[in-house]
């Protein structure tokens, strides 16, 4: 797995968190993906939530990309103008997977 599939992975598992993908989360989630440039495929898979594979690239990735991709979770937690419990709970556990 890219680093730029397991951010979308990472994405996925934020907005879907609290049980619920509001319509402008999914147009987040799409638009990460578009911007982040995946196939179809590699969509596909985000969207069936196939995410083998992604902690260990998440965990290892340079500082920089870690930094910026909270930066994009906390916007995915935002994405719907409600925080959940469960968002955050997602957001604190990749940012300890990722050392931050």
């Amino acid at each position: 797995m890219h680093k730029n599939l397991a951010i979308c992975h990472v994405i996925a598992s934020v907005v879907a968190a609290d049980g619920i993908i509001e319509a402008v989360e999914r147009a987040f989630l799409e638009e990460a993906m578009e911007d982040l440039d995946l196939s179809e495929e590699e969509r596909q898979q985000v969207r069936e939530f196939k995410s083998e594979g992604c902690e260990e690239v998440v965990s290892t990735m340079p500082l920089e990309d870690k930094l910026t991709m909270r930066d994009g979770l906390i916007a995915a937690t935002l994405a719907d103008g409600n925080i959940s419990r469960h968002e955050t709970e997602v957001v604190k556990r990749v940012t300890e997977l990722m050392g931050l």
